[in-house]
């Protein structure tokens, strides 16, 4: 198949995409040269055969895959067999070295460079983009290949070149199909995209994003691209759908964990209702707000952010969040226990407290660094997962600071028993 475009009725570009759906060839009349692009037998592209019009070769860039990843994987580049550059990666490229010497790129949040500096920190270029991706106010002193979100650029064609089809930025779409999408995916999705249904509802309920992205196989992330991003041009992965749908689940979940331990704690020690509530809805409080907060730090975080700068932000984040929880609860439980008229016995209470804070700021440390590397494909159940194992080991860890006090409290009574004859009751009562 073969694309034309016109402007002003003159021929620009010709494109000829072949049996498989993949860009094949480009002819650029208005600087007079020609691609070639080359295949493997996997299907990655692996470089590509510059000519003039009449396809006669002048230059061969070749490239190297790391085949483990599915984009983000130019290893190297050479042109010619010579003037080889490597490339070095996080979840981003961050570097590139050569004969030349090393420079670094500076990447936003859809993988796209913004910045290319030298060792010493000094700006060698400026990439601007717009939401679809087309380029204005950049700067191309240094010859480097990559463009939107890490597609790769083709000066010729004037594409970018994902690793499964070529996107147009000025259009704002694909060239060319999405060959991902068929009938036995486009209703209920698969396993292999991204989806914000849970894992056991896939195949069983339509997927939202299944459905919009499979009705129009040439558009580019559903027109949403502030939102979505698409890494490898066969499917989307959103950056904010769902997070307030996420988020609230985990907080109820977190809360609810937490207001049972608080009750059923109160109803053990009082077999008062009216304490039980009070201790239930505080424990509400306490438990939603950490893992809330918890989740919302994880949820907001681009999925390709280094695992090292998730796990040490959810664990000093998380620290801090749990505290602030415990205090929460308890300003709350204050609030109730005037509104129904309880009454406790403040010193008692105010040293669990305390201990309380001290117990959940060393669980939020843990707990916070180990959430974001549960083994969980799907993002929203890694947080759900992960915030509902958070709330059962915030329990563990309250109730062992309860131990602990309750061991303290023991020895004090027996040293007053001993020493002074006396007692020392709690006196929570239930009017």
């Amino acid at each position: 198949m073969f694309i034309e475009v016109f402007k002003s009725d003159n021929l620009v570009n010709k494109y000829h995409f072949g049996a498989l759906n993949r860009l094949e060839s480009t002819l650029n009349h208005e600087t007079g040269q020609s691609s070639i692009y080359k295949y493997s037998g996997l299907g990655n592209r692996t470089g590509q055969v510059i000519g003039d019009l009449d396809l006669n070769p002048m230059k061969k860039i070749d490239a190297v895959l790391d085949l483990t990843r599915g984009y983000n994987n130019l290893l190297q580049r050479t042109e010619d067999g010579t003037n080889a550059t490597s490339f070095t990666y996080d979840f981003w490229v961050l570097s590139a070295s050569n004969d030349q010497g090393n420079h670094n790129y500076l990447m936003d949040e859809l993988g796209s460079p913004i910045r290319l500096v030298d060792g010493t920190g000094s700006e060698l270029d400026v990439f601007g983009y717009d939401e679809f991706g087309a380029q204005f106010g950049t700067t191309f002193s240094t010859k480097q290949p990559f463009g939107f979100t890490g597609y790769a650029n083709c000066e010729i064609s004037g594409l970018a070149l994902s690793p499964s089809r070529a996107y147009s930025p000025e259009l704002g779409r694909f060239t060319s199909q999405d060959t991902h999408w068929n009938p036995n995916n486009m209703m209920y999705g698969d396993r292999n995209t991204f989806s914000d249904l849970p894992t056991p509802l896939r195949g069983i309920a339509p997927d939202p994003l299944a459905l919009g992205q499979s009705s129009n196989l040439y558009s580019y992330t559903m027109s949403n691209p502030v939102n979505n991003v698409d890494l490898n041009g066969e499917f989307l992965i959103t950056l904010t759908k769902a997070t307030l749908i996420i988020v609230g689940a985990v907080t109820v979940v977190g809360g609810g964990v937490t207001a049972y331990d608080r009750g059923s704690t109160a109803w053990e020690e009082t077999e008062c209702w009216r304490t039980t509530t009070s201790s239930s809805v505080g424990g509400f409080v306490e438990g939603g707000t950490q893992a809330g907060l918890g989740a919302l730090t994880q949820a907001v975080l681009p999925r390709w952010t280094p695992l090292s700068t998730r796990v040490g932000l959810g664990a000093g984040l998380q620290g801090l969040y749990n505290p602030l929880g415990v205090t929460f609860g308890y300003g709350t439980e204050r609030g109730f226990d005037w509104l129904l008229g309880v009454e406790r016995d403040m010193e008692a209470r105010n040293e669990e407290f305390k201990m309380d804070i001290a117990t959940s700021m060393v669980s939020g440390l843990i707990l916070g660094g180990l959430s974001p590397i549960v083994p969980i494909p799907n993002p929203a159940e890694q947080l759900i997962l992960a915030l509902v194992l958070e709330g059962l080991l915030e329990i563990g860890a309250h109730n062992a600071g309860k131990k602990i006090e309750d061991g303290v409290e023991w020895l004090i009574n027996w040293l007053e028993e001993v020493l002074c004859n006396t007692k020392f009751e709690e006196i929570t009562t239930c009017p």
